[in-house]
């Protein structure tokens, strides 16, 4: 199955729920906007912060994650679904956006419990918020989680330098910025999950943060799982996916 296949088939079962998400704006572009999903317990203090993938193409957006942030509201957690600045040469935007879309959802609810979970390319954008923001639990779900590395296997067909805009030999302070390795340890723990048939991002980029991890005792857990591809982390529907919503707090 292509992967718009199977991001649509997963946007179907999120309609097929009836939960509806509301909008909000935290910037002043079409895409500094964030959806609010409510937990089906009524609580807004307990949070996912919801980080989508696609190799930070702007073909690919955080609907991806609806179906993901509707299984939360069934386990009590409120999600709040970020977009962010995604294209050439947006980086350091993304990363901005993260922390801007973050300080919005603090003015919007009270916060008691914060996870940050992040898909793919927004497995990157999660790691590097690390310690960095109000968060019990940082999750990195197929998680781009060494650029140089990803970079040099040109994974995405050459995502990381499409991003960046440059080779890591041509903009090494800014791989150094925006590289969750670079920002090893880490005061607040890390769950990583990968599958070990994703053919998008191989497992050996978790595996590889995990070593650093565990290196520089680091608070981090590997959860590699069996038969597992790139989207079934997502997918609600899969073993893979109740696995890994399993280990979360409460």
């Amino acid at each position: 199955m292509s992967t718009r296949s199977r991001l649509d088939e997963l946007a179907i079962w999120a309609g097929e729920r009836g939960r509806e998400p509301d909008l909000y704006e935290y910037g002043g572009r079409e895409d500094q906007v964030a959806d609010l999903w409510a937990a089906d317990n009524g609580r807004s203090d307990r949070i996912a912060i919801l980080i989508h993938g696609g190799f930070w193409r702007e073909a690919y957006d955080r609907s991806s994650l609806n179906a993901l942030a509707s299984a939360l509201a069934e386990r009590g957690w409120a999600s709040w679904n970020i977009e962010y600045r995604r294209g050439p040469g947006t980086a350091t935007d993304a990363l901005e956006d993260v922390y801007s879309a973050v300080l919005r959802l603090r003015e919007l609810v009270m916060l008691s419990e914060v996870i940050v979970v992040g898909h793919s390319a927004g497995g990157q954008l999660a790691l590097c918020t690390a310690g960095r923001l109000p968060a019990e639990l940082t999750v990195s779900l197929a998680g781009v989680a060494d650029l140089v590395t990803a970079a040099a296997e040109r994974i995405g067909d050459d995502a990381v330098r499409e991003f960046i805009g440059a080779d890591p030999e041509e903009a090494q302070e800014l791989y150094w910025a925006l590289d969750p390795l670079s920002r090893v340890p880490t005061a607040a723990p890390t769950l990583l999950v990968h599958g070990a048939q994703d053919d998008r991002v191989p497992i050996t980029q978790s595996r590889l943060y995990a070593a650093a991890a565990s290196a520089r005792s680091s608070p981090c857990d590997l959860l590699e799982l069996k038969g597992a591809d790139h989207f079934d982390l997502i997918d609600p529907r899969t073993k893979a996916c109740r696995a890994w919503l399993k280990r979360l707090p409460g």
